[in-house]
């Protein structure tokens, strides 16, 4: 089983909903978060994502990164979702119009994504804002 941490700057319950409701992904419940000492308030809203049972991993890792991935290109503006290993190492996905990405690029971040999640390392091929002049690759 994996345990991983979501991270989302909004619309925790959006992806709590979207990926309870996707058949081969982890289930996801909201964490109550806690304000860091000197702040008003959260800056992100939390979810926990458990990922099992043990037979149905790998699967299972894929259909949540391909769930989460989905989820981002559907959000309009900007939308962050960090991602956190019970290990404490994190992967951090930055969607700016991430919705003008050509397939091959949305495949790429799908499997950097699920490698992160695996316990692996993304290859990091696919830098995760578009190019400045807003020009698609």
């Amino acid at each position: 089983m994996i345990r991983i941490t979501f991270e989302i700057n909004e619309g925790a319950d959006s992806l709590c909903s979207w990926l309870n409701n996707d058949e081969g992904a982890g289930r996801a419940t909201p964490k109550p978060g806690e304000p860091k000492t000197g702040e008003l308030g959260l800056l992100t809203e939390i979810l926990t994502v458990v990922i099992g049972p043990e037979g149905a991993v790998t699967a299972t890792v894929s259909a949540t990164a391909s769930a989460l991935i989905s989820w981002i290109r559907r959000r309009t503006g900007n939308c962050t979702v960090k991602i956190t290993r019970a290990d404490g190492s994190s992967y951090e996905i930055t969607a700016t119009n991430i919705r003008l990405r050509n397939a091959d690029e949305i495949r790429a971040l799908v499997a950097d994504t699920a490698r992160f999640i695996n316990g692996d390392t993304p290859t990091e091929a696919l830098p995760t804002t578009p190019p400045a002049d807003g020009t698609q690759r």
